[in-house]
């Protein structure tokens, strides 16, 4: 109806939005014990989701489409709608009393602002992994576990759910992209680990051990937990001069073929003043009136891989079978390792653009502590 909430943003309710997400798993998995205290397991994962929670990106049904920036060559789509270029090109008000542009009397609904479908429920992902792991079960006084896992996490877009913050939704409801997810980690490497030393009363070493000596040297232990794991892919954005125009929420740039878009990625030599992360070579803007090709997640780039070393010495005195004194120091970040944040990756802000502005980890952190149980 022309004259219900003209110019208002309207939510429509699709009937399959009241349906629940849809995910299949699938599991291969084979398990073979080398050793009375050592396993390897080997597993193929697979997810697949459907129906799921989609953001205005994939949702809204009143953008123009594409394909109007050059169907009518010379023609300023964000003139008035009376304006003589558009009665020249045979545009007409959609309806009586019409006032607007020439590009919102070309919508859908031209009457309406955003049209969104309150979950649209069309968003799609697929996720596959191989995963592999070795454990050791306790014995000796040690006890570890080393998994690495290879994965694979695609979808079209609908990572922000309702909210549709991300830049990595499509460009236009009409421009379907599925590709990389911006949660995707293609390699994640974990190692986790006990061991209680071997020196002290009933030890490897020093077994005689009594009295003062064992209660400085005896029953120390070291845990740790080591996390590797790949950065996430980024998306690449440009200002999205098309707004007014398609009515969409996000624009991308040309990428440069040949050109993998790196500049500095070593973490341990980067500088933050001068080093950027991303080569402003590895895009270009359209020199024409289109979208830009590039992905909506580039399948190249990404952003800092992460490592990380969580490590624990403890010992404990016993004084009865069921009390004890444990005197222990965690180590977070043992190394100190630096987390840098994401790069810029707007592409229409050259002065900026593959910069970092920060770092994002946690320094390293040490906690001493004293615990009495019985």
């Amino acid at each position: 109806n022309a004259g219900t909430a003209n110019f208002a943003n309207v939510v429509t309710l699709n009937p399959e939005s009241v349906t629940l997400p849809r995910y299949q798993n699938w599991t291969l998995s084979f398990q073979r014990q080398l050793q009375d205290n050592l396993l390897f397991d080997i597993s193929y994962i697979g997810n697949k989701g459907t129906r799921l929670i989609a953001s205005r990106g994939l949702a809204d049904l009143n953008q123009n489409n594409p394909a109007i920036l050059g169907q009518f060559p010379g023609l300023n789509l964000g003139a008035d709608i009376n304006s003589p270029g558009a009665q020249a090109a045979g545009i007409t008000a959609p309806y009586a009393g019409f006032q607007g542009s020439v590009a919102q009397a070309l919508r859908p609904f031209p009457q309406y602002q955003d049209v969104t479908s309150y979950n649209g429920a069309n968003g799609t992902s697929s996720y596959h992994a191989l995963q592999t792991k070795i454990e050791k079960r306790f014995s000796g006084g040690f006890q570890a576990r080393f998994a690495y896992t290879w994965a694979k996490l695609i979808n079209n877009g609908a990572e922000g759910g309702l909210s549709g913050i991300s830049d990595a939704r499509p460009q236009s409801v009409f421009v379907r992209e599925n590709g990389l997810s911006v949660d995707h980690i293609p390699h994640r490497v974990t190692l986790n680990y006990s061991f209680a030393l071997p020196f002290g009363k009933g030890r490897r070493f020093l077994g005689n051990l009594g009295g003062a000596g064992n209660a400085i040297l005896g029953g120390w232990h070291v845990a740790g937990v080591h996390r590797y794991f790949a950065g996430r892919p980024l998306s690449i954005s440009s200002n999205n001069i098309f707004g007014g125009i398609l009515f969409n929420g996000v624009l991308r740039p040309d990428r440069v073929a040949g050109v993998d878009g790196y500049g500095n990625t070593d973490n341990s030599n980067y500088e933050i003043v001068g080093d950027r992360y991303l080569s402003l070579g590895g895009w270009q803007n359209p020199t024409d009136n289109r979208l830009g090709n590039a992905s909506r997640v580039d399948p190249v780039i990404r952003g800092w891989a992460n490592y990380n070393e969580d490590i624990a010495i403890f010992k404990d005195t016993f004084f009865t079978e069921q009390a004890k004194v444990r005197l222990g120091a965690n180590f977070s970040n043992m190394f100190n390792r630096h987390v840098w944040c994401d790069a810029n990756t707007n592409f229409s802000d050259l002065d900026n653009f593959g910069l970092v502005s920060g770092q994002c980890g946690e320094a390293r952190r040490i906690e001493l502590y004293l615990k009495i149980v019985f």
